[in-house]
Order: C-alpha cells, then structure tokens, then sequence
C-alpha cells in the first residue's frame, strides 16, 4: 500500500458521505500526503469529527428555531448505555 494514511482517511471520509464520497477522492488523496506522522492522522480525525459535530448542532438548531415558530418544541436526547 503506496499510503497507509489515504486509506484511513478514505475509510473516514467514505463511512461518513457515502455516495458523496465519489467526486472528493482526488482531493482526499492530495491532502493525505500532507499528513506525515501518526499524531497528524488522528489531529486530522479529531479536526473531521469536529466539523461533523459542529454541523450537526448547527442544523438542530437550525431546525429547532424554525419549529419553534409552528409551536413545535423539539429536544435532543442521547441513549443512556444500559448496564448489563
């Protein structure tokens, strides 16, 4: 394998957009050659976790507000992890 880190990288990005995966590849490729050491493959994860998060958020709230003009209120929860 000519790069180990284009491939975790692809791996990512491919899990996360799926079939809007496709068109981005060539620049996925080109930027993984600037990822040198361990350290920045996992900055550049903790950095694509961070986007995903932040756009998420945006768009609940986003989301959120305009509901709340229809009298709709929505609240987001997260499952608690069940003890086995």
């Amino acid at each position: 394998m000519q790069n180990p880190k284009a491939f975790a990288i692809r791996k990512w990005l491919s899990d996360l957009l799926q079939e809007r995966y496709a068109p981005q590849d060539q620049i996925v490729e080109r930027v993984s050659y600037a990822l040198v050491t361990q350290k920045d493959l996992e900055d550049f994860g903790k950095l694509l976790g961070e986007v995903y998060s932040a756009g998420f958020m945006k768009a609940y709230k986003d989301y959120e507000k305009e509901l709340k003009k229809h009298g709709v209120t929505v609240k987001l929860t997260t499952e608690k992890a069940k003890k086995d």
